[in-house]
């Protein structure tokens, strides 16, 4: 029987739930948008992709691995792979601006490590989100109208292909130089602990369902388990642990909505010694046994 966790979004998946057709296989460029699909991404998702949005009006309300963030109006979006994702509101002004890529297509593009790097950029300060000038939001627009025009011009338009992968490169270029001017021009230093909180909550969705202990990831980030603990608190005013267990209880609660699922199959889906460690899990966590929570939902 087919197990379905936290729906994992595919780049051909985006462009499905948008209505659309493929630009191009690890690349597409959406123009402006007053509506987020309805399937799916309301849903708890993770995708294989990069995701930038730009909000020209309006606002949206977005959970990345359980920490909310309020976006508005000329302020940047960045998603990166395999980061949890929830739309939780969107006002009904919203509008924006936005472009998916895969890893792959950054390579294709000629990107190589040292600039690639500054997709990354987003993790300074554990934000991933940028409030710019209004006069810079207009020259991301026109970079990515360019795209868009010139991704959706017929595939056996002479050197296409080549035009679309140097004006992504212009674009990449252009946001790191308007990150840089909105820190005076420099680039930010990101602490040594501010970087273990990065990365303790990159590995957190890839291994959360079989590894639900701190010392895991404290022993792949070469620190103490207290010591992982009490830097992500710092940073995030939460704990590692704290993560963990959540992280575990929203997948628990969306293979919950599958009534064709065991709550025996559930706790072998995540790991637990059995049924009733897991359900002495979620009920510490919810305040109701895995069973209640279904009845209830």
């Amino acid at each position: 029987m087919a197990i379905h966790p936290v729906r994992q979004i595919t780049l051909q998946d985006l462009i499905t739930l948008r209505g659309d057709e493929a630009q191009d296989e690890d690349f597409y460029v959406f123009s402006k948008n007053t509506e987020i699909p309805k399937t799916g991404v309301h849903y708890p998702s993770r995708s294989n992709f990069y995701t930038f949005l730009l909000v020209t009006r309006g606002k949206i309300d977005v959970k990345l691995n359980l920490i909310d963030y309020s976006t508005e109006k000329d302020t940047i979006l960045f998603l990166s792979p395999n980061v949890t994702v929830q739309f939780m509101s969107v006002s009904e002004d919203f509008l924006y601006y936005g472009i998916a890529f895969t890893p792959h297509f950054l390579t294709k593009a000629g990107i190589n490590k040292k600039y690639s790097d500054t997709l990354d950029f987003f993790s300074a300060n554990h934000q991933p989100q940028l409030s710019i000038k209004h006069s810079d939001a207009n020259i991301l627009c026109s970079s990515l109208d360019a795209l868009y025009r010139r991704s959706a011009t017929d595939k056996h338009y002479p050197f296409r292909t080549e035009i679309v992968q140097h004006l992504f490169a212009a674009f990449l270029y252009e946001l790191a130089a308007i990150y840089q001017n909105n820190y005076t021009g420099k680039q930010v230093q990101v602490s040594r602990k501010e970087d273990i909180t990065v990365q303790f909550l990159k590995l957190l969705p890839l291994h959360f369902r079989e590894e639900r202990g701190v010392k895991y990831y404290a022993d792949q980030l070469f620190v103490t388990p207290k010591y992982l603990s009490e830097t992500v608190k710092e940073a995030t005013g939460k704990t590692a642990g704290y993560f963990i267990d959540e992280m575990v209880m929203l997948e628990a609660k969306v293979l919950l909505k599958n009534a064709s699922l065991s709550i025996a199959q559930i706790a072998d889906e995540l790991h637990f010694s059995d049924q009733f460690s897991f359900s002495k899990f979620f009920k510490r966590m919810a305040g109701v046994t895995p069973s209640d929570y279904r009845r209830l939902g």
